[in-house]
């Protein structure tokens, strides 16, 4: 295998890595909104595989960094629910265009998001959290952004709690995609090797994130994880029309 980047694209790599690192280092969510859309136009076989390499690496450094506040409880109920969401995804995407249900999940997403700055609190309870996980291994499947409905439950809870709880939930998101991945041979020599070249940048984003989440906590917490859910919503939203021309 010959040397896969230039050195231009391996700083452009890198920088769409740190930049998509620090976000979801500082919120909990949001890396796979900024990374892999920018990815694709670098190297398409960066994505899934490679970035989910990467991205486990984040997850499991921000798990560890704030271990204390997981919440294992929701963890379980909303886990329990991304195994149908993630079930009936992959039927939809075997039977069915996802072209309208990614369209309607966008339109949720924003509907959920106008709801929440109306006044409407969504709490993290077992309700909550099992339609959280089903809706989020939904989207996840179907249009590849799954952390928007686990962090509207959780957005009133503290910025540590969000992050930990919602790097657990990752890890396993993760690892249950790679079985899938590994099952139909997506894992192989040349991935894996792709993959390191997005790890520094991703290194980088998790240290300055641990820098930014003291700032961000209290009174940000809440507005910047409804904004990062409003533009995941609209990003959809975008992508959908444009691929309608």
């Amino acid at each position: 295998m010959s040397f896969p980047f230039s050195l231009s694209e391996i700083i452009l790599i890198t920088l769409v890595m740190f930049m998509g690192s620090a976000l979801q280092g500082s919120v909990g969510y949001g890396s796979a909104l900024v990374a892999t859309p920018l990815l694709v136009l670098i190297d398409y076989r960066l994505v899934p595989v490679p970035f989910s390499i990467a991205s486990l690496s984040l997850v499991i450094l921000m798990m560890w960094r704030e271990r204390q506040a997981i919440d294992f409880r929701g963890l379980g109920w909303s886990v329990f629910g991304r195994v149908f969401g993630s079930a009936l995804g992959a039927f939809i995407l075997a039977q069915f265009t996802s072209s309208s249900f990614v369209l309607i999940f966008a339109i949720m997403v924003l509907l959920a998001v106008l709801i929440s700055i109306s006044g409407v609190r969504f709490m993290p309870t077992k309700g909550s959290l099992l339609g959280a996980g089903f809706f989020s291994g939904l989207m996840g499947t179907v249009a590849a952004i799954g952390g928007p409905p686990m962090a509207l439950v959780y957005q009133e809870a503290q910025g540590k709690r969000i992050r930990s709880t919602l790097a657990a939930y990752f890890i396993l998101s993760i690892l249950i995609s790679s079985l899938a991945w590994a099952s139909i041979g997506m894992y192989h020599g040349e991935i894996l090797i792709l993959g390191l070249f997005l790890l520094p940048g991703t290194i980088m984003g998790f240290l300055i994130s641990t820098r930014i989440v003291h700032w961000i906590d209290g009174k940000y917490i809440r507005p910047v994880v409804l904004s990062v859910a409003a533009i995941s919503g609209i990003y959809v939203l975008v992508q959908h029309f444009i691929n309608q021309f």
